[in-house]
């Protein structure tokens, strides 16, 4: 009878042990859930902030090409009252 007791009991301490180890196991799992939705979110930011930059950069090349194609047409511009100039001379 005593025997039995003692496998009951040492029986018992390894169920604790093991309910034990479920519960940490269970809260590494929860904090690896988190950690990959955060890096979902982050990476779902990263990418607005591409796309952002592929705005931008769209934006100051075409900035620039109009800033070219005024600068023709200044250029002409200074060209046609040159050309006035040295007629009207």
């Amino acid at each position: 009878m005593k025997e039995i007791e003692n496998d009951v009991k040492q029986l018992e301490e390894e169920v604790s042990s093991l309910v034990d180890k479920v519960i940490a196991l269970r809260a590494e799992l929860e904090s690896h859930e988190r950690l990959i939705v955060k890096k979902d979110q982050l990476i779902a930011e990263i990418q607005e902030v591409r796309w952002a930059q592929d705005q931008t950069i769209a934006d100051l090349h075409a900035w620039s090409k109009k800033l070219e194609e005024d600068q023709v047409k200044k250029d002409k511009t200074i060209a046609d009252l040159h050309g006035v100039l040295v007629a009207a001379k």
